[in-house]
């Protein structure tokens, strides 16, 4: 008979809050090494910010240098059906990217039209000759 066997992550005081579950139970804690503190996602925004404002970022051509060799090289490292999966992922991922680029240019190209409707809904309104929508009784 084989043991069940769980993994459990967190600071001291989170395991600690789940001692009961455990009571009576062989347990083995291993002590990570200290690790800096996760930085907020306003923190890290902030900072992204500060690079780019002041010219601290890398230039793209730099980021996929070696990025097709690395990822040839963990793709061959896969099943052939894994390659298969992922290579059927990618495609679709692209894809969408693609569509969502469509998208936007298309809703930019319509942002003259959309604030001259919004401009004409204002003066309506303001003129008193809109009507409230009743949704309910569409």
């Amino acid at each position: 008979m084989t043991a069940e066997v769980l993994e459990l992550e967190g600071t001291w005081e989170e395991i600690l809050a789940q001692s009961a579950k455990f009571a009576d139970r062989r347990v083995r804690i291993i002590v990570l090494a200290d690790e800096e503190p996760l930085k907020s996602a306003e923190d890290c925004f902030r900072q992204g910010w500060h690079e780019a404002m002041t010219g601290e970022t890398v230039p793209l051509s730099e980021l996929w240098e070696g990025i097709d060799a690395a990822i040839g090289e963990m793709m061959e490292s896969l099943p052939e059906t894994l390659q298969q999966r992922v290579a059927e992922y990618l495609k679709e991922y692209i894809e969408d990217l693609k569509d969502e680029l469509r998208w936007d240019e298309s809703f930019e190209k319509a942002q003259p039209q959309l604030v001259a409707a919004a401009q004409r809904a204002k003066q309506e309104i303001a003129e008193g000759k809109a009507q409230e929508m009743k949704l309910n009784e569409l």
